[in-house]
């Protein structure tokens, strides 16, 4: 890092939703870190070592000096309040963002997850997905979620106003998961969004699409 400041080290899983949302502020902000990979699908979280890092054996991990986090949105959060130009300036607006990053964690996160690994990684991987009575009652709660998103959406154009933040960084990773699933996007705000989330240079450099790469194994 530049003028002597500690190296930012991020443990990560390129297929993993978390750790995307990660390298995607990271991106954004232009910020150099070391990569460390932690391959899940090869229980390299579990092992001892990594539980020293994370007890709760999860990615993504970002140490910065002394600081430890170990959750994304911590992570982006923390990400916005140091640097300018991506998250608001001003308490009011620190609150909104907030708001919105508890929002998704509440309403959004687990329902699109849940629906990205039963139809995208479970048949590409043989692991076992959901039941199709779970993905129901998943896709019942997700859609009040969804039509929320989309008006604020319509009327802001991204999620804190008409300019891209890091907020925007994990509404994208979130709701890009239900690609290709039962749950598949048809609303026009939405689709757009992530239309221009993809566009932008982070995207590649986070390797968002790395999401979409499981596809069902041929029977």
């Amino acid at each position: 890092m530049a003028g002597g400041a500690p190296e930012l080290r991020l443990f990560s899983f390129r297929q993993a939703p978390s750790p995307v949302k990660v390298r995607l502020a990271l991106a954004e902000l232009g910020i150099e870190y070391e990569l460390i990979e932690v391959d899940l699908f090869r229980g390299e979280h579990t092992d001892r070592r990594f539980a020293k890092i994370n007890p709760f054996q999860r990615v993504p991990v970002m140490h910065w000096g002394d600081l430890k986090l170990t959750e994304s949105a911590a992570i982006i959060s923390y990400l916005g309040r140091r640097f300018q130009g991506y998250w608001p300036s001003t308490l009011e607006g620190d609150a909104i963002a907030t708001q919105w990053l508890s929002f998704e964690a509440a309403h959004v996160a687990r329902q699109c997850y849940l629906l990205w690994w039963s139809d995208r990684v479970a048949p590409a991987t043989g692991l076992k997905g959901a039941s199709d009575a779970r993905i129901t009652s998943v896709m019942r709660e997700l859609e009040p979620a969804l039509r929320v998103i989309e008006l604020h959406i319509a009327k802001n154009g991204y999620m804190l106003g008409p300019e891209f933040c890091l907020v925007d960084s994990i509404y994208a990773v979130t709701l890009s998961l239900l690609k290709g699933t039962r749950g598949e996007l048809r609303t026009p705000g939405i689709t757009s969004f992530l239309q221009r989330i993809r566009a932008r240079p982070s995207w590649a450099a986070a390797e968002g699409d790395a999401l979409q790469e499981f596809r069902p194994k041929k029977q």
